[in-house]
């Protein structure tokens, strides 16, 4: 007859750990069961969009001109006619976290700040204009904006609306632009990053006088490549 009692107590050493082989496994009844970490995330080549606004003053010269231009580039300094001040101050910090910028959109809303008093009744409008291409130079009188097909015209010396004046480029150039260089030009035919920019012609008007204010907007996507 089997020994039934013997096999009962083998089968219960080996359950508690203390048979014949429990002294030659000395990680027996530890944890085994370890998560491994799991590997840092490449964010290479991943895109994020930001929006940056400022704000500036718009004013004539001695000879009542305002001959401006609003740039796609994020790190442009505006001129005097909106009082030579960075574009968007922030910009720096962007650039000091990504390689690389392109344009989305860029807007503007301008505000009078001109009090009608009666007598601009003749007074030529402000033209405002995008342009998408290369700027080199300011507008030089109204027939440069006109020619770009979104000119509109703007009686901000007259306009007792209250209301914005809104104007927006919405265009992705291409290739993407380093960000120490957001506007690198068309030399090579190739269009990339931050080109062009909004502009804006207004003649006749009282001399070295504030006439509005605008609201600056920009939408860039940036992203790491190395």
């Amino acid at each position: 007859m089997p020994n039934k009692g013997k096999n009962k107590r083998a089968r219960s050493t080996r359950r508690r750990g203390t048979g014949p082989n429990s002294q030659s496994n000395p990680m027996s009844g530890l944890i085994t069961d370890v998560k491994m970490p799991r590997p840092l995330e490449s964010r290479v080549g991943r895109t994020t969009t930001v929006i940056l606004r400022n704000y500036a003053t718009v004013a004539t010269d001695s000879s009542g001109v305002h001959t401006g231009v609003i740039p796609c580039d994020p790190s442009a300094t505006l001129s005097s006619y909106y009082g030579s001040v960075t574009m968007f101050p922030e910009w720096a910090n962007y650039a000091a976290l990504y390689n690389e910028v392109k344009l989305v959109q860029l807007d503007i809303r301008l505000t009078t700040t001109y009090t009608y008093d009666g007598k601009q009744a003749q007074a030529e409008p402000m033209i405002i204009a995008g342009v998408t291409s290369a700027i080199t130079a300011a507008p030089s009188g109204y027939a440069a904006v006109a020619d770009n097909g979104d000119a509109q015209f703007w009686p901000c010396l007259i306009d007792t609306s209250g209301r914005n004046r809104f104007h927006a480029i919405r265009f992705r150039p291409s290739a993407w632009a380093t960000v120490t260089t957001p506007n690198p030009g068309s030399s090579t035919g190739i269009s990339a990053g931050c080109p062009g920019g909004i502009l804006l012609y207004l003649s006749s008007a009282p001399v070295s006088t504030q006439i509005a204010t605008v609201l600056i907007t920009g939408q860039y996507l940036l992203r790491t490549r190395v």
